[in-house]
């Protein structure tokens, strides 16, 4: 019954706790799911977003640092490897 799309219920003392279901039914939710994962996560942004935008020197210049620091530690990393 599950194979041909209809889901087949599992009860205990009269109680439906399960249901099996066709791996094409698995499949669907799996992308079901995602997608509206997705569509939450890309409405959160859209209802939380200011529109301000930081630049990257102003956001290093926040937290104490300046891009010739940041340079220096990457040619450092970079000597290390």
């Amino acid at each position: 019954m599950a194979e041909s799309g209809a889901p087949v219920p599992l009860t205990r003392h009269g109680r439906v706790v399960a249901e099996v279901v066709s791996t094409n039914e698995i499949e669907r939710l799996r992308r079901d799911s995602e997608t509206l994962r997705d569509a939450v996560l890309a409405l959160g942004r859209f209802a939380t977003d200011s529109g301000e935008r930081t630049d990257l020197d102003d956001a290093m210049e926040m937290f104490g640092f300046s891009r010739a620091e940041l340079m220096a530690e990457i040619a450092a990393d970079g000597e290390s490897l």
